[in-house]
């Protein structure tokens, strides 16, 4: 793992408001240049979040274009231009596209080229994150969330890693790996922020503005991958920002997704006037006989997410045993089984975005989609509980893999399959007891069942599962469907999957989750901590005022004591040098630390690290200091539920790993984080 440090918000926060209490006093009674010099320090956050919200639109108009063309092209060319995908080479064509090829006219030859393009462009991208940079792989929103909580890890959101991540996301998808770019989005719009920030000195040295930079763009990630400015803005206080988070960051956010999105629309990528490819529109009421269904989908939520979250951390944990030196065969044989399974099935052979728009489309207005062939409902249903099965197993063991992946659209597409089940299900038995009471609110020669609303509200339900996060998600549905109708339904789906969840479930999605595998010493406000500080708190080493302090300096935070052991003051190591006495006069020195006596409850504590950030609390007994907690020392203390494999399954995977090495030879080391 990169070299970490920790960033004390207490006392960013306090250094911030001694600088704008100066600036404020020095505005009055000042010349006209220094008026001009602070309208443009006021004005300086905006142009930033502006230029950060446009600069993600346009990235994500890219990855959009570049993503369909590399899509398209496992199936064949078009004659009219390489660059153009299947729509734009046919567009305004019929249904026979003279321009559009395929690369052979023998089916089992267009598979074997299927499945090998598929194997390239994700060794392509799996290359291209382990030789450049290694940060760029998986999702990101973990490591993001560590950030702002003030856990800094260095080159994660560098330049470098925002090119490798905007190149290798693209191939990622088009080899049809079943993962997503939403989450991605998420990263590489932190990116942004970083490296905006970097360029302007009003933000270099500033964590506290880059802080809300950084929580602005993310929530203008998720806002150019779904379509949903007001989502995004709620997802970031949702799953991204610190429990305190202030109203102007909020109204930042809000600013930063409505340039970001307007942008993406501007350049309207998909030529339909939509942000995302599975946007749709409901205007079809639901009825009351539909609540049993919407139980089913609010428990499968809640009971898949859980599912997800823990078999896919304990083959995270296997990978990282045993199969860390053969990431890239592992990316090529992961690809070239999705693709030679998921080929002949017609929702899992087009990429999930394009599957999710099959799956939520109504069945009328003259679309003649097998979908909505009334005759073959159980062959319908089959095919979408194949589809299920194998798209659910996919999840599992792609998501972590050396590649850009997000799980937001794989839980999108396990649920949308779902719900599309039970809704065809639905629509059979209307179909067959048409005259039951249950039916008589329906109006005749009209459809009363909509299968597509029921996978758009699978979709939400398993989306919340999985990430443990609610009202974006309704608000998220809501932009995607434009339904009013079913803002009720989604609210009743996803309350009863955070119900489930919670009660059958850890504390905290799969992000929550993922930091606490990974060690990060990052704690999030859904853990319950038993026991008292004494618990958990190591013994100090302490300076004493007109001394030299400790070499080496091992600790991110000294005590100052005087010469009864009683606590005066704290200093940060990185502000005191090892061959320079000081004194309590000096201006390193932080004379409020946050004390803590004997016997206060872990929950306090936890408390404390959660609204104010700091490095490290100080634990006292009659004024005199006895103890210091880490942040580390409290997620260390906490015993979390997370899955650990079994010995059959080490077992299986070790026997892999071993088969692997005779098979390939031993891997070098790589560089992975």
């Amino acid at each position: 793992m990169a070299k970490v440090t920790t960033i004390d918000w207490v006392e960013d926060a306090e250094t911030e408001n001694i600088k704008r209490l100066k600036q404020a006093a020095q505005q009055y009674g000042s010349s006209f240049r220094a008026r001009a010099e602070n309208l443009y320090v006021h004005c300086q956050g905006w142009l930033v979040l502006a230029a950060a919200g446009a600069v993600i639109g346009v990235i994500a108009f890219m990855l959009n274009i570049v993503t369909a063309l590399l899509v398209d092209y496992k199936l064949g060319y078009c004659s009219g231009g390489f660059y153009l995908n299947q729509t734009f080479c046919c567009l305004g064509e019929a249904e026979d596209c003279a321009m559009w090829h395929p690369w052979a006219s023998i089916g089992i030859l267009r598979y074997f080229v299927y499945v090998i393009l598929s194997t390239v462009f994700a060794a392509m991208a799996c290359l291209l994150v382990l030789e450049f940079a290694p940060f760029a792989a998986g999702s990101g929103i973990s490591e993001i969330k560590c950030i702002v909580a003030g856990y800094l890890i260095p080159d994660f959101l560098g330049f470098k890693t925002l090119a490798i991540k905007a190149l290798s996301l693209p191939l990622t998808i088009a080899s049809g790996f079943s993962v997503g770019k939403e989450g991605p989005s998420v990263h590489y719009s932190a990116c942004v922020a970083n490296v905006i920030g970097q360029l302007i000195s009003g933000y270099r040295q500033h964590n506290p503005k880059r802080r809300d930079l950084l929580i602005a763009c993310s929530a203008a990630g998720v806002a150019v991958a779904f379509g949903s400015p007001i989502g995004g803005v709620l997802f970031s206080i949702e799953e991204i920002s610190p429990v305190n988070i202030e109203i102007a960051t909020i109204w930042r956010s809000y600013f930063c997704c409505l340039v970001a999105t307007g942008v993406l629309a501007l350049l309207n990528p998909f030529r339909t006037g939509q942000m995302v490819l599975f946007s749709v529109t409901y205007d079809q009421p639901w009825h009351f006989f539909d609540l049993p269904a919407f139980i089913v989908l609010g428990a499968f939520g809640g009971l898949m997410g859980e599912f997800i979250i823990k078999w896919n951390l304990r083959f995270q944990s296997l990978r990282k045993q045993y199969l860390k030196a053969y990431a890239l065969q592992e990316v090529a044989l992961i690809a070239t089984i999705t693709a030679a399974v998921c080929y002949f099935n017609e929702y899992l052979s087009v990429d999930m975005t394009k599957s999710m728009q099959i799956l939520f489309h109504e069945c009328e207005h003259g679309w003649s989609h097998p979908s909505c062939d009334v005759n073959h409902q159980t062959r319908l249903a089959f095919s979408l509980a194949v589809a299920l099965i194998i798209r659910t197993a996919l999840v599992l063991v792609s998501y972590g893999a050396k590649v850009p992946a997000g799980i937001f659209v794989p839980s999108l597409a396990i649920g949308a399959l779902f719900g599309r089940f039970v809704g065809t299900l639905m629509l059979a038995f209307h179909q067959r007891f048409p005259d039951l009471g249950m039916f008589s609110g329906c109006i005749p020669d009209k459809p009363c069942i909509n299968p597509g609303a029921y996978a758009a509200l699978g979709a939400g339900a398993l989306l919340a599962g999985v990430m443990h996060i609610t009202i974006a998600v309704v608000l998220i549905m809501f932009e995607l469907t434009g339904a009013l109708f079913y803002i009720v339904p989604t609210m009743i789906v996803v309350g009863i999957t955070k119900f489930i969840g919670d009660a059958v479930g850890a504390h905290g999605g799969i992000a929550d989750m993922a930091i606490v595998a990974n060690n990060y010493p990052v704690l999030t406000d859904e853990l319950e901590l038993k026991g008292v500080v004494e618990d958990v708190m190591q013994t100090p080493v302490a300076i004493v005022p007109d001394s030299l302090p400790p070499d080496p300096l091992n600790h991110p935070t000294y005590p100052v004591l005087d010469g009864n052991g009683y606590l005066l003051a704290s200093v940060n190591a990185d502000e005191v040098q090892t061959d320079i006495p000081f004194d309590m006069h000096s201006s390193v020195l932080n004379k409020n630390p946050i004390m803590v006596t004997l016997g206060t409850p872990l929950d306090w504590i936890h408390e404390i690290f959660i609204q104010l950030a700091p490095k490290v609390v100080f634990v006292t007994a009659e004024g005199k200091l006895v103890g210091i907690v880490t942040r580390r020392d409290l997620v260390n203390h906490v015993k979390t539920n997370l899955s650990v494999p079994s010995e059959l399954e080490h077992k299986i995977v070790g026997a892999i790993a071993e088969y692997a090495q005779k098979l390939f030879g031993p891997s070098p080391p790589t560089n992975s984080p």
